[in-house]
Formats: C-alpha cells, structure tokens, sequence
C-alpha cells in the first residue's frame, strides 16, 4: 500500500513538474500565444495588414511591402514604455505573420518604431519604402473609434511652407530674440538641455520642458511635455500633455521666462537683424540671466 501510495505521489510530482516544463516551452516558443490586444488594437492591426495590401508593389512576380512603420499615439493612451513595448511586440507579430502568409518581400529588415506623440489624437501610421521609394500610405485611427481610411501620403500632405519662428523675450531692455526656420509640421522642442531646438538657459525651464508644432494653417500649437515649474498662456498654467494654440498677443511664459512667439512667412516678410542671435548647428540659445529661481529638472 504505502509503495503504491508513494509512486502515486512520484507519478503526481512528474506530471505536475512535465506541465510546469511544458507551459514554459510553450511560452519561449510562442505556440500558445495569444494578443491581450484590445479591440482597439486589434483594429489597429487590422488596419496596418490592409494598408501593407494596399502599398504593395509588384518586381516580377515578387511583391514588396513597406518595411519602414511608424506609429504615433496619443501621449496618454499608454502609461508606461512598458506597455508601448508590449503593443510594439504584438503588432510586430502580427506583421511578421501577414508578411509571410501572403509571400511579401521588404527590400530591407522590417523597422517598427511606436512613440507616443502630444499632437496626436487617437493613432497616425505612417508606413514607406525608405530610401527605396518616396511617399507612402498614411492611416489615421482613433483607438476609441473604428472609423479610419487609407490614402496615399501624397494626397493628404499639404504642400510644406516655410516660415520663420520669432521668439521675443518680454520686457527685455536688451530687445534678445532668437528666429529660427520652420516648415510647416515642424516639431520645435524647447527646454534647457542643448539637445533642444530652442535652449533656454535658466534654472526654472526644465530640461525638456515644452513642444511646439507648425500646423498646415499657419497656427502654433504648444505643449507641456511635463515640466516642473510649468509652461503658462496669458497666466494660466497648461495641463501637460495638451495642446494649446498660441495667438500673436499671447504671452507665454516658459518656468519663469516671459516670451512672445510669432510665426512669420519667409518669402513675403523682411528677415530681422539677427546679430543679437546666438545661434549652435542644432539649436539656437537664448541666455538669460541667472536670478535666484526655483530649478528646473
């Protein structure tokens, strides 16, 4: 009795430690897997195999598919990189698979990158050939809605303008500005470290502190990419993340810095003296005075 007693228990251990070993296989092999996608993220899949199908081009009988996707979110829809790594990993997946169900070529290794984006509302995809082609399909979803369409990236794009952004500061004896070329769509970050854009050197603007986008009208849309002492319009202070549209008699204030900021089109108005401009290959400084202000991050 206790010699069968014991091999049952023998028999019991094997199998449960097989079971364990097997659900581990299972999961390094992928044989189990399944998406914890939403529905959102299923369309969204969904909508990125169409639009390979769409962007098909055809060498022979070979057929190529953009290898270069780009997906921008809404800056608030994730809430840490490690859910962005988790959809980045699902869609690629699925990529992967529709690729080689339908006997796709790339002409170059697959490139997914995901970000979030702070002018975005729902998801813009953006997909091309890179170097091997210009143009592409662009697709615009919102996650929470199922209505989206597909056209080509040529259609949608307004023709580029170029502009000039003026950057004043306010009550400043010394009249300082900074005017830097823009096109329209342009992305300007603004903050104190030297990577940015525009360098603000004071210790109340964090160092990535604000972001400010050109759109196809001509406006000027700014956001607080959360900074810590904050990025304010005529006083009131923005919430991070959203984005704002600045007027020509609005006063913004970057931490402490008081400034004024204008669009101006290139080819019609007269360019300032920019002596008073100190200006780097990548970015473009504006000094301020060192006050005893509450730091930056």
């Amino acid at each position: 009795m206790s010699t069968l007693r014991h091999k049952s228990l023998l028999d019991y251990l094997i199998g449960g430690l097989l079971i364990k070993l097997g659900g581990f296989i299972d999961k390094v092999t992928g044989r189990n897997w399944k998406p914890s996608s939403s529905l959102a993220t299923s369309e969204l899949i969904d909508k990125i195999k169409k639009m390979l199908d769409f962007e098909v081009k055809k060498s022979g009988t070979v057929k190529f598919v953009p290898h270069e996707i780009k997906i921008r979110i809404q800056w608030d829809k994730f809430s840490d990189a490690g859910s962005l790594d988790k959809l980045r990993s699902e869609i690629l997946v699925a990529i992967v698979d529709h690729i080689n169900d339908n006997l796709y070529h790339t002409y170059a290794p697959l490139n997914l990158e995901i970000k979030p984006d702070y002018f975005v509302d729902g998801v813009v995809l953006r997909a091309g050939f890179g170097e091997f082609a210009s143009g592409g399909a662009e697709l615009v979803i919102n996650l929470d809605k199922s209505e989206a369409s597909v056209v080509s990236a040529k259609e949608q794009e307004p023709e580029k303008s170029s502009h000039s952004l003026l950057i004043k500061y306010l009550n400043d004896p010394e009249g300082r500005f900074i005017e830097i070329p823009v096109e329209t769509g342009s992305v300007v970050s603004v903050g104190r470290a030297k990577e940015n854009h525009v360098v603000l050197e004071n210790p109340s603007v964090s160092k990535i502190h604000a972001s400010l986008k050109i759109t196809a009208d001509g406006e000027i849309l700014i956001s607080d990419v959360g900074s810590t002492n904050g990025t304010f319009i005529n006083g009131e202070r923005l919430d991070v993340g959203k984005a704002y549209r600045l007027n020509r008699d609005s006063k913004l204030r970057i931490g402490t810095v008081e400034l004024s900021i204008t669009l101006r089109d290139r080819d019609r108005e007269p360019q300032h003296d920019i002596s008073s401009v100190s200006s780097g290959s990548l970015s473009t400084t504006l000094m301020t005075d060192q006050l005893d202000m509450k730091g930056g991050e």
